[in-house]
């Protein structure tokens, strides 16, 4: 009787001791931490301007100019029907693939040449 209450003990012993390290286990947290940096650099801008074509009365105010991030132009339309057209070039200048759409080309001809 004496030796099966220890065999017994032995094994609630060993039960214990294998559901503590379990439970530790499975009640570890894990961590990750680790960092990057991006290299890359974002530099689209209108690089040229041109009047395409002037219909009815319409005329240039003023020549149109571009800087980098805006396309300047000043136009006269005499009548209903007067029309202006213009080329404008975009750049693109870094090393992120750029393309374009949205609602800044509405109404717009975009025409893509390499």
């Amino acid at each position: 009787m004496y030796r099966r209450k220890t065999k017994i003990i032995i094994v609630m012993l060993v039960v214990i001791v294998f559901m503590a390290v379990g439970y530790a286990i499975l009640s570890t947290s894990l961590n990750i931490n680790g960092s990057t940096a991006v290299t890359s650099n974002w530099q689209v801008e209108f690089s040229d301007i041109r009047t395409v074509s002037l219909k009815g009365g319409a005329t240039n105010k003023v020549t149109p100019t571009v800087s980098k991030t805006t396309a300047n132009f000043e136009v006269d339309l005499v009548q209903p029907g007067d029309e202006v057209t213009y080329e404008i070039d975009i750049t693109n200048y870094g090393d992120i693939e750029a393309e374009v759409k949205g609602e800044h080309t509405q109404g717009v001809e975009v025409k893509r040449s390499m």
